[in-house]
């Protein structure tokens, strides 16, 4: 029997996440040190698995992912304020609940659905603030 594999899951939940949700500049499946200025952009982390024990049945593997939204806070020019960086951080959050509720069980998975409440505070990447929410996924695949 093939194990369920979370980087596949991982990649895949990126991609179908990147097509879903154009308001993104980029979707990037991996942590990185700096965006270049880019705004908005996913991270799509691995958080770690349940794995328990294989009955007659089959099992379910639970894999939880971490999906990280980063809004620049603001430009230096004022063309983006702190107003629209907390207007995209709202728009991008509704946006993630609708892709979760419609992609339930997809080919990739049997289950999608936020594990927790999300945590938002604001961090420096490369030289600028962004603001940064954290959304924590939980993926449950079957077999």
């Amino acid at each position: 029997m093939t194990m369920a594999d979370r980087q596949v899951i991982r990649e895949a939940f990126a991609t179908a996440l990147a097509a879903a949700i154009t308001d993104y500049e980029e979707v990037i499946g991996h942590t990185v040190q700096d965006f270049g200025g880019k705004t908005p952009v996913a991270t799509v982390l691995s958080a770690g698995s349940g794995r328990p024990p294989m009955t007659m049945e089959g099992g379910r593997t639970t894999f939880f992912l971490s999906l990280n939204n980063w809004v620049l806070y603001s430009s230096e020019d004022d063309s983006w304020t702190e107003q629209n960086a907390e207007d995209k951080m709202d728009d991008l959050e509704r946006q993630v609940a609708e892709f979760v509720h419609s992609n339930r069980k997809t080919s990739d998975w049997d289950y999608l659905a936020y594990e927790d409440r999300s945590i938002i505070r604001m961090i420096p990447i490369g030289g600028d603030s962004y603001l940064h929410e954290q959304i924590s996924i939980r993926v449950e695949v079957f077999g």
